[in-house]
């Protein structure tokens, strides 16, 4: 079962000649997924940039910075791209303005990928598909990419049927990365290509195959507990910031030095933007691997609807302290929920909360056990 339940997907294609099929899909398919995934807990959303575009950044060249962009954030999922192929070559950036080409050259992400394939002779399609699937060193891992690739002869009519104009030398550059996708998925099985007709087909394949997908990452006998889904959620967000993080060494070393007291409280502030996130992922990861013995939450209140609600977080520390501590969870529930029936007028939910976690963190110090609460918000 994935650690990670979250699908984030992009898809990929060239844009006139395949409105119709993104629209089945955005419409019709994508939704029928997103709610067959929620039925096993999980969250799928696909990246299709055709509504995130403006002309500015279309005329500019950012829209290639924002498609690749897109493309890495999508891949930590274990499916990650639907490309779909229609044998027209598509749009080509030409070159970009200096700032965009001078921030795309210094990022190691894409430089090498640009000095390959230059902007003023490769289209925006094949540098999604090159960045996705050619350059990407993370298939080998189990990464699942899908190609529907529409029939020479249908892709040749429907270019037709809607006057565009396309030479042969475009033609022959399509089936060359064709082949190439075709070899790559002899060496790498989890690259599935599927030839379709129409978009009905389209339409059909696109549900079977993610689905099937679904069933094999998210069995339905394994969906995890409400605790697990929680923390799940927590740590998938930690993970997705710590691309492309370098760490603050001072910080890190300072926090270590007071890792080495007794215990207590320690904040640490900065403006947004300067990775306080980040940083608290990354610590979390190292707490895990050092202390195996000790409970490590870590708790992000942009993480989800419910994250930065005191009451929430405060019955999750209960939760993950009478977990940690061998207290059988009926009991568990029974009393929390008894406390919160207690109607006092004087006393807030909150407050009962907050005196149940001071018990079990006093619990835990009295039996020799290690607790790290990180709170990022």
């Amino acid at each position: 079962m994935s650690s990670t339940r979250h699908l984030r997907v992009f898809v990929s294609s060239t844009f006139v000649d395949m409105h119709e099929e993104r629209e089945r899909l955005a419409k019709e398919v994508f939704p029928k997924l997103r709610s067959y995934a929620r039925q096993r807990q999980v969250e799928f959303t696909d990246i299709d940039l055709r509504w995130g575009i403006t002309q500015q950044e279309a005329e500019s060249g950012e829209t290639l910075r924002v498609c690749l962009e897109e493309i890495y954030k999508c891949m930590d999922s274990p499916i990650f791209f639907i490309g779909i192929l229609g044998y027209r070559y598509g749009w080509i950036p030409g070159e970009l303005e200096e700032r965009i080409k001078e921030s795309l050259e210094k990022d190691p992400r894409f430089s090498g990928l640009l000095k390959d394939y230059p902007t003023d002779r490769t289209s925006i399609t094949e540098l999604e598909v090159r960045f996705g699937v050619f350059k990407n060193l993370r298939l080998n891992e189990g990464m699942k990419v899908f190609f529907y690739i529409r029939d020479e002869e249908a892709s040749r009519k429907k270019l037709k049927e809607l006057r565009i104009e396309q030479g042969e030398e475009e033609f022959k550059r399509v089936k060359e990365i064709i082949e190439e996708l075709e070899e790559l998925a002899k060496r790498h099985p989890n690259i599935q290509i599927r030839q379709y007709e129409d978009t009905e087909e389209l339409a059909s394949l696109v549900e079977e195959d993610l689905t099937k997908e679904i069933d094999r990452l998210f069995p339905a006998d394994e969906v995890p507990d409400p605790l697990e889904l929680v923390r799940i959620q927590h740590r998938t967000y930690g993970e997705s910031r710590l691309k492309s993080y370098i760490l603050d060494k001072t910080l890190f070393e300072e926090v270590l030095k007071f890792l080495d007291t007794e215990g207590g409280y320690l904040l640490i502030t900065g403006e947004s933007g300067v990775g306080r996130s980040s940083f608290m992922a990354y610590l979390a990861r190292y707490l895990r691997e050092k202390y195996k013995d000790a409970l490590v939450i870590e708790h992000y209140t942009s993480a989800g609807s419910e994250a930065p609600l005191l009451q929430h977080i405060l019955r999750r520390l209960v939760e993950e302290l009478e977990r940690f501590l061998g207290h059988k969870e009926e009991e568990d529930k029974e009393a929390i929920e008894g406390m919160l029936r207690e109607k006092k007028e004087d006393v807030k939910p909150e407050e009962k909360l907050r005196d149940q976690v001071l018990e079990l963190f006093h619990e835990a110090s009295t039996l020799g056990k290690k607790v790290f609460v990180l709170l990022d918000g």
